[in-house]
């Protein structure tokens, strides 16, 4: 088994972090960097958050690379909040805007949305943040 690290305000690869916006390459100064089949946990026990926040795809970097393809969920407290359609490098990137009010923990998770495994599915969170309104 391999173990791929998660890389904060970095992509997979240790850039910056870069996604296709409204067919735009747009660089974020944060973010998280992980790699499909992926999942990051946050404890947010004794935590006082409204909404978890971020853009999601394909890093930039894989841009010309036909084999990314990567799926995004998020849970809260153990259940699916959100799920999304398969992102490929060519996929504008999505947001997720999920609500925390009560929660104990978020899980993000990547797939490598089942079709050729999780070859150069380097995915990202950008501009991943908790809000507090």
């Amino acid at each position: 088994m391999t173990l791929l690290l998660m890389k904060r305000d970095k992509s997979p690869a240790g850039k910056s972090i870069h996604l296709l916006r409204q067919g735009v390459d747009t660089t974020y100064k944060k973010g998280l960097g992980t790699h499909a089949r992926s999942t990051v946990i946050y404890d947010l026990s004794n935590r006082d958050y409204d909404y978890f926040e971020s853009y999601i795809g394909i890093d930039q970097e894989m841009k010309n690379n036909t084999s990314s393809s990567a799926r995004f969920e998020v849970s809260v407290d153990g259940k699916q909040v959100y799920g999304s359609n398969t992102f490929y490098s060519t996929t504008s990137s999505g947001f997720v805007n999920v609500s925390l009010k009560g929660a104990k923990e978020l899980k993000l998770v990547t797939t490598d949305a089942g079709i050729n495994g999780n070859a150069a599915d380097h995915t990202v969170w950008a501009d991943a943040k908790f809000v507090k309104r």
